[in-house]
């Protein structure tokens, strides 16, 4: 899942690491609201496949801020959330995980796409994701022609709680940015040259344009430190 979700970033510019990003936000905040494993598993995969409604967008549809799209893209736009459902569904234990990122734009005042759902009609794991999604692409300048500031950024997400976002996930989140990353104490940064067999990744390792390369809890053998 990790690989399928970083084709998108090899498409998009100024991606790279997106959906990792999204969904270890989402992890985060899940832990804060004291979610079930199971509630915070579907919402962490979810974080991390909710752009693959996107792969079949042309390059420049990819790169255009939704702000400037024509009626015919945003159409087009709009329609990603369902083409991931679609993609998604056949899996059964991807079910949930579906239905979360079909919902992802929904508002809370009904306004959102595709289903104009309302309040506690739009699944809770949709609620959680939506402010963590726009947070990142408005950093990212995918939601408006610039990029916003993270301070822009939370004021923005601040003034849509209760509108637009549930306001338990919203005030989750802003209390996950505000906390320091978790302990990361017990890491090591080595050169490559120092791996041996036997040593575990503590985090993804990625290329510079955001490409998995190895997963976080990958134990090295000696086929592959060579």
């Amino acid at each position: 899942m990790r690989i399928f979700a970083g084709l998108m970033e090899l498409r998009h510019k100024g991606l790279s690491g997106h959906s990792s990003r999204v969904s270890e936000w989402a992890k985060r905040v899940c832990e804060t609201l004291k979610l079930d494993e199971r509630q915070s598993h579907d919402i962490h995969v979810a974080a991390l496949l909710h752009d693959i409604g996107k792969i079949g967008f042309p390059d420049g549809l990819l790169d255009k801020p939704i702000s400037t799209m024509t009626a015919e893209e945003l159409s087009r736009y709009r329609k990603h959330p369902l083409n991931a459902e679609a993609a998604l569904m056949p899996l059964a234990q991807l079910h949930r995980v579906a239905k979360f990122v079909r919902s992802q734009h929904e508002r809370l005042d009904g306004k959102g796409f595709p289903d104009g759902l309302e309040g506690q009609e739009i699944p809770f794991g949709a609620r959680v994701l939506a402010p963590i999604i726009d947070y990142e692409n408005l950093l990212a300048g995918t939601l408006a022609e610039r990029r916003f500031s993270p301070e822009d950024a939370v004021a923005s997400i601040r003034r849509g709680a209760g509108s637009r976002y549930d306001a338990t996930a919203v005030d989750a989140f802003l209390l996950v940015l505000k906390s320091p990353p978790p302990d990361s104490g017990a890491d090591r940064c080595i050169s490559a040259l120092d791996l041996v067999a036997g040593m575990v990744l503590s985090r993804d390792l990625t290329s510079a344009q955001g490409t998995l390369l190895l997963a976080a809890g990958y134990v090295f053998d000696a086929r592959v430190v060579k």
